[in-house]
Parts: C-alpha cells; structure tokens; sequence
C-alpha cells in the first residue's frame, strides 16, 4: 500500500511504502540526465513512522527520548534566541565550537554554541544590512586567518534578482562581538532566478558551491569565485555571476559541506544525507557526477544543515527552538575520531 502524505508544507510529499510487520521502507530513486550521463541517486532508509507523520516537539524529543539510531552523539542547541537553525559550520579558531543562525526574519548575527549546545558567543553584523534569508554558513582557513562565510541565498518565489555572500573574519566563538568590517559579493545565476539553502567552500579552487532545492528531483549546482588569495576583506561589494557546473537528481537539498581532510563533499536533505568522494585528479563536475554514498538521517522533523568537524565527523541540526545537533554514525570508511569533551 502506498501512501502521500504532506509533511506540514506544501512543497514536501513524502512516498511511504507500508511493509507488512516491518519498520516504514522509505525508497526513492530519481534518475536524472546530466549531458550524456545518468545519475542514479537510491534512498533507502528504515523509519520510523513519527518521522513521516509528527515530527514532534524537536526540544521535548532532544531531552526526553533516546538517542536516534542514526547517531552517536546528541545534544540540542540550549538558546533561546536561536527559533529556526538554518546552518551549521565548525570554528576554524575553536574546534570546540559550532556557528549558528536563524532563517528569515532574524537580525544579521551569529551564535556560537559548544559542542554539548551551550551558547558560548554571538556576532552581530552592524550595519543597514537585512537578513532575508539567511540559508547557509561556512567556514574557511586562509594563511592561519579562519573566516566566516554567511549566504542570504534563499528565494522560496524565486524572484530574487540576485543572492548575498556575506565574508568576514571569524570573531573569536567565546565572546559577543560587533562586526563592523565585511565583504559582499552579489551573485547573479546565469539563467533566472534559484531557491538555495547549501553551500560550501572549495578552498583548493577557491570557490563557492551553491546548491539549489526544489521539490523536485533537480537539484542545480553553480560555482562563485572567491576574492584573491591575501585580499582584505573590506566593507564593498562585489558582483559577479555564477557558473554552471552540473545538475544533480536530487530533491530538497538543505545543506553542504567539505571535508577539510578528505576533500569529500557532503549534502543533507530531507531524505538522507550523501557523501561525494574525493579523488585525486577529478574535477569538481566529475567528483558530483558520482554516485554517492547515503548515509541514514535522524527521524527528526526536518534537516535543515550539516557540518563536518576539524575531525572528519558529520554533524547535523534541525528547525525549531532547542533543536537538536547530533553527530551521524557514518560509513566504515569515515575516519573520524572526534572525542565529545565533558560537560563544564
């Protein structure tokens, strides 16, 4: 028996296939053409069938109920001016630390949070600048400077002219800062206009990976160049328009991020979260155009971002106040041995 059932939104129809005595088998294969190429991108995951219908209360769930199966770490971000974490990016200063934001409708700042999600700092962008739509952070390390890379790139009516990098040194995750020196680069797509809540840094290249999201299994992937290697960061801004590189077949892309050791790329949606290998000698075109490994999401409402720490481990967050922040139990061939410190 199959059913559609909305998940709150009207943009989310998620396919359950009921198995007789069995957990919820949630499969979906989108085959997408790239040039000559297919990608052949496979979800299967078993689930839980509060995932598909609740959700539920995302703090009520973080504190009371047992750590998800898809995780060897857990904790919620325990502030309260954090209502929608829309993304996720590890210090470069403190590995120690996580940056975080609200969607649309907050103020231009950052929290910082350890990694138990006790808030340790925040950033405040002091400027006439307005947050519409802040999706996506990333983090960079350039000459031993860390920087901070905030993208107001969502457009859910896709009609934004043009999206906004926010670029600015990273202020130190332990204390609130005033920020009053950034750079902005405008980006224009060379074809119309995008929704996009992922990006990542690809610091060998240079660049900035947006991912567009859409219900559909369409998922298309652009590149913006970075300012010049040793540029100070002043309070200008910079237009450029982004290239095309490859159109994935893959629905409802929430986040991104590269492994700073491996050079493997990750992607979050709702339905899983993928991993892309790196390997020597691949363009950033042939390294997408991989199938990917899917790895097993939390059952919790909806993934919002991922982030992958200075040890290789993957970390994800959801929507609503005192989401949760957990760390994915990955595949065999992750090496990641990052230690959860005790709590203060």
């Amino acid at each position: 028996m199959t059913k559609t059932i909305s998940q709150g939104r009207p943009d989310i129809i998620i396919v359950r296939k009921l198995m007789q005595h069995q957990a919820t088998l949630l499969r979906m294969i989108a085959i997408g053409w790239v040039g000559s190429a297919t990608t052949l991108v496979i979800f299967a995951d078993e689930i839980s069938s509060s995932r598909v219908l609740t959700g539920g209360n995302n703090a009520e769930s973080a504190q009371h109920r047992p750590i998800d199966s898809a995780l060897d770490f857990q904790c919620i971000l325990d502030d309260s001016r954090i209502r929608e974490s829309s993304g996720l990016a590890f210090s470069r200063r403190s590995p120690g630390h996580v940056w975080t934001h609200n969607d649309s409708g907050d103020k231009a700042r950052l929290f910082a949070l350890d990694i138990h999600g006790k808030p340790t700092g925040k950033v405040e962008l002091k400027s006439k600048l307005k947050a519409e739509d802040w999706e996506d952070i990333a983090a960079m390390d350039e000459d031993g400077q860390s920087r901070l890379i905030v993208a107001d790139c969502g457009d859910n009516r896709g009609k934004r002219k043009s999206i906004t990098l926010l670029i600015f040194d990273e202020p130190d995750p332990t204390e609130s800062t005033k920020l009053k020196n950034f750079h902005q680069i405008r980006i224009r797509y060379p074809d119309g206009a995008y929704d996009c809540e992922a990006i990542a840094i690809d610091a060998d290249r240079r660049e900035v990976l947006l991912f567009t999201k859409s219900a559909f299994p369409i998922c298309h992937v652009f590149a913006a160049k970075l300012p010049a290697k040793g540029a100070k960061l002043k309070k200008q801004q910079q237009k450029i328009v982004a290239e095309a590189i490859i159109t994935l077949a893959l629905p409802m892309v929430t986040g991104a991020d590269i492994d700073r050791q491996s050079g493997d790329l990750w992607l979050s949606s709702y339905l899983g979260a993928l991993k892309y290998p790196h390997q020597q000698g691949l363009s950033l075109r042939q390294q997408l155009a991989q199938t990917p490994s899917v790895v097993k999401l939390p059952a919790w409402k909806q993934i919002e971002a991922i982030a992958v720490d200075h040890e290789g481990g993957v970390w994800v967050t959801s929507e609503g106040k005192q989401a949760p922040m957990g760390r994915l139990k990955c595949l065999k061939s992750n090496k990641s041995t990052t230690s959860i410190p005790p709590k203060n």
